[in-house]
């Protein structure tokens, strides 16, 4: 294969960005977790090992054994900068890239993707440099999700741009609940239900109940 016919990629892509910026979230960014408002956040770098087996777990390719310190911070400071262009800040991951990629070196594989000549949890870091700057030119659909007890970040790529939640069906789902027990709406106002509503309702219950008796 000629190298002009080749599609250029990279080892790492966007996803595996945000599983990194996703190593600190809210308390309610398990779904098993049963978390309240004033728990604290989870920082699953603040332990190597728990860094390994975060990413792994959402399907990063990750190193056989857990980060050295130095690549510790480092990818910190990769995660800090996803976070700084969430919030609408684009200067940390400009710096970033700048100061990281000038040591970088780069090899086209067989397959005509772009990996790091470097290895282990350095090749890691190296390899997420193209998807922060990617993840820069859609820095628009760049969201947090709207469970605040989550505050996982995704790229929003629904095409009228109107997604909410990292997943809809497990924090979309829990927020609505909430809503719904706090008597809010979706915008958080009181829901205004009719006088004598819950008591209407509860005598048609309790006729649907007589009349399958009679039947």
């Amino acid at each position: 294969m000629s190298i002009v016919d080749m599609t250029i990629t990279t080892t790492k892509g966007i996803d595996d960005l945000l599983a990194l910026a996703n190593t600190r979230h809210g308390p309610g960014g398990h779904h098993h977790a049963r978390a309240e408002t004033g728990d604290p956040e989870h920082d699953h770098l603040d332990d190597a090992g728990e860094a390994r087996a975060f990413l792994g777990g959402h399907d990063v390719d990750v190193p056989a054994t857990p980060p050295p310190s130095a690549d510790l911070r480092s990818l910190r400071r990769l995660r800090d900068a996803v976070h700084a262009l969430a919030d609408g800040d684009a200067e940390p991951s400009a710096r970033l890239a700048s100061r990281l990629g000038a040591d970088a070196r780069y090899r086209l594989a067989d397959d005509g993707r772009i990996a790091s000549d470097a290895t282990g949890w350095r090749a890691l870091v190296e390899d997420l440099l193209p998807a922060l700057i990617e993840l820069r030119r859609q820095a628009d659909r760049l969201r947090a999700c709207g469970n605040p007890l989550c505050r996982f970040l995704y790229v929003d790529r629904s095409r009228n741009r109107s997604r909410t939640w990292c997943d809809p069906a497990a924090c979309g789902n829990r927020v609505r609940v909430r809503r719904h027990r706090a008597g809010t709406d979706e915008a958080g106002a009181p829901i205004t239900r009719r006088a004598g509503s819950g008591a209407t309702a509860a005598a048609r219950r309790r006729r649907r109940r007589s009349a399958a008796r009679r039947g």
